[in-house]
Order: structure tokens, then sequence, then C-alpha cells
């Protein structure tokens, strides 16, 4: 049924409890597990002005006026080792898994590397998004609108990993 796993991350607690989902489902379907990370491009924020989830690294790393291109290096660093931490060596061997990190705008580049990859199913957490989201946050609603593959969202308070997996075949 599914044979190429992606999930997205932001390496939330919501995020992990996503990835336990997509580790069951690649273990019952056999099928690899790819993690996705897209960290906003600290250019192209400082260019239109847009406040980056990320901009509390500006100041932890720099002092005074930040080099952009230095900061994307050291958000992509910050990213693979948080991915690297998320991905064991069980994972890698039983699910063929990796991890990326990419400079990206959000669910478009969820939705392009999930089609470049050739994932039938995305994985991700949902914060939820207030009255008129529920329960689905606004990030995984666009990303369900817009992919070209199945979408799965998983809030933290979700079933154990296993019995969703088992749901898919019943």
């Amino acid at each position: 049924m599914f044979t190429r796993i992606l999930v997205a991350t932001d390496f939330s607690p919501c995020a992990d409890v996503a990835l336990n989902h997509a580790r069951a489902i690649a273990e019952k379907f056999r099928a690899s597990l790819h993690l996705l990370h897209v960290v906003r491009d600290p250019v192209t924020t400082a260019m239109t002005g847009v406040e980056s989830a990320d901009h509390h690294y500006v100041a932890h790393y720099f002092d005074g006026v930040p080099n952009l291109v230095e900061l994307r290096d050291v958000l992509l660093r910050d990213a693979a080792m948080q991915m690297m931490r998320r991905i064991t060596a069980l994972d890698r061997t039983g699910v063929h898994a990796a991890g990326e990190a990419v400079i990206g705008i959000g669910v478009r580049t969820v939705v392009e590397f999930a089609e470049s990859y050739g994932a039938d199913l995305i994985v991700m957490g949902t914060h939820g998004g207030g009255m008129s989201q529920l329960p689905i946050g606004r990030f995984a609603g666009r990303v369900i609108r817009n992919a070209r593959c199945a979408v799965m969202s998983v809030c933290e308070g979700a079933d154990a990993p296993e019995a969703a997996a088992r749901a898919l075949t019943d």
C-alpha cells in the first residue's frame, strides 16, 4: 500500500509523535522513511521583512547585524543535527530511514519534495489552528489540500502508532 513515506518535521513534540506513527506504518508496509525539515531562508526573510520561526538564532549566534549566508548554514547544520538525533540506527537499517534539512518555503517545499521523492504518504504533526481550523492546523491543512499523495495528520493525543498502522489495513 505504501512504499515511500515522507515525514515533515518541525522538531516539535507533536512532530515526534507523527514520526513514531510513520515508523509503525513503514514497518508494517516495509516502506522507506524520509524525514524532511524545511528551514525558512533568512536571506529571503530579511529581504521581505517576514519574521522567521528561526529568528531566535540571530541573537544567539551573532552580535550586531548577522551574516545571513552564514546564518543559513548555521540553521541547516542545527536542523541536520536535530534530524540525526531522531533517526535511530534501527530506523536506518529497518526502514531505510534518511533525513534532510532544506532551505525552502514551507508547504510548497514539502509538497514538491514529496513529489520528487515519490512519496505515497506524507505524515506530519498538527498543532491545530483555532476554531476555524479544527482539528487540523493551518500548515497541515495546506499540505493536505496541495499534496498529490495521501497525507496523515497526527496530533499529540493520537492513538498508539501500532494501532494507527493496523487501522490502515482494516
